[in-house]
C-alpha cells in the first residue's frame, strides 16, 4: 500500500496527507502523513517542516496537544529559557516596553512571559505561520484577559509583516531548527535589526560538543538542523551576553542550547541598546 502511496507525485500526496490527517479518525495519522512525504523530508528537509508547519501537521500538531494552551504544558527547557532570560533581564536593568515571539505556535510560551516576567506596560506581539495554532490561541488569550497579540507571518518575511517595526525584546525559541545554515543566518540577522535591547534564541545542541565549535550547521535524523547560534550572532553584529549549553542533557525531552544577544547599530529605530 505504501509503496504504491509514495509512488504517486509529490503534488498529489501532499493534499492526501492534509485530508489524512484532517478527515480521518486514524489513531497514527500524523505517522501516515510522514510516511507519505519521507522522500520529501530527505530532499528537502526545510520546506517540509515548512509544509507541515504551515497546515498544522505532523510535528506542529503534536506540539500544540503537548505544549499549547489547550490543556498543554510548557516543557521543562522552555521554562529554564525563560528563568535565564528573566536573569539576564534584572542583570542589565532592561525593562522591555515591546515584545516579539517570532514562532509562537499558539502563544503559550509567550504568554507564560507576559505572567512571570511582570512587564506590566509591554505591548506583546506573536508571530506564526500556523494559522490554526494562531486562530486557537487568540481564543483562549481573550478568555484569560492576556494582551497578547497574535498575527499569521512567516518568519523569512517579516520585515514585511513588521513594516519597519523595532522591539526590545525578540525571542526566537526553537524555530531556527526548521532553517538550513544560510537561512538561518538570514533569520538572525533580520531579527537583530528588528531588535533594540535584546534577543533571545533557542535550538537543539548538539550532543557531543558544544554547538559554538560547529564550523556549519548540522542536520540530524529528525529532519532539523543543530546550527551555531554564537557565530550567527556575531556574523551579524551582535554581541553574545549570555548562552547555555548543556550538551547530550535531555530536559522534559529537549537538549538545551540557548543564546541571548544584544544587537550591533544598524536597525529600525536607530542608537545604540539600552543596557
Amino acid at each position: 500500500m505504501w509503496s504504491c502511496a509514495r509512488a504517486l507525485p509529490l503534488s498529489i500526496r501532499k493534499p492526501l496527507a492534509i485530508a489524512l490527517d484532517r478527515y480521518t479518525r486514524l489513531k497514527k495519522r500524523h505517522w501516515y502523513t510522514t510516511r507519505l512525504l519521507e522522500d520529501y523530508a530527505r530532499r528537502h528537509p526545510e520546506n517540509f517542516q515548512r509544509f507541515l508547519w504551515r497546515y498544522h501537521l505532523g510535528r506542529a500538531a503534536e506540539y500544540a496537544r503537548a505544549h499549547g494552551l489547550d490543556g498543554g504544558q510548557l516543557s521543562a527547557s522552555r521554562i529554564l529559557f525563560a528563568q535565564d532570560l528573566g536573569t539576564l533581564l534584572q542583570a542589565h536593568a532592561l525593562r522591555p516596553r515591546s515584545v516579539l515571539e517570532a514562532g509562537c505556535a499558539d502563544g503559550n510560551f509567550l504568554h507564560y512571559l507576559e505572567i512571570v516576567l511582570g512587564l506590566d506596560d509591554a505591548a506583546w506581539l506573536g508571530m506564526d505561520i500556523d494559522a490554526r495554532a494562531l486562530a486557537r490561541g487568540a481564543r483562549q488569550l481573550a478568555a484569560a484577559g492576556s494582551r497578547l497579540c497574535l498575527r499569521q507571518g512567516d518568519l523569512c518575511q517579516i520585515p514585511d509583516c513588521l513594516d519597519g517595526q523595532a522591539f526590545d525584546l525578540t525571542i526566537c525559541a526553537g524555530v531556527l531548527r526548521f532553517f538550513n545554515a544560510g537561512h538561518a543566518a538570514g533569520v538572525v540577522a533580520m531579527l537583530l535589526r528588528h531588535t533594540r535591547q535584546l534577543l533571545a534564541l533557542s535550538g537543539p545542541a548538539h550532543p557531543q560538543y558544544d554547538n559554538a565549535r560547529l564550523a556549519d550547521s548540522v542536520l540530524g535524523a529528525d529532519h532539523s538542523y543543530r546550527h551555531n547560534l554564537d557565530a550567527l550572532v556575531e556574523r551579524a553584529g551582535g554581541r553574545v551576553l549570555r548562552r547555555r549549553w548543556q550538551g547530550a542533557e535531555r530536559l522534559g525531552g529537549q537538549s538545551i542550547y540557548f543564546v541571548f544577544a544584544a544587537p550591533g547599530l544598524s536597525r529600525p529605530g536607530g542608537g545604540a541598546p539600552t543596557r
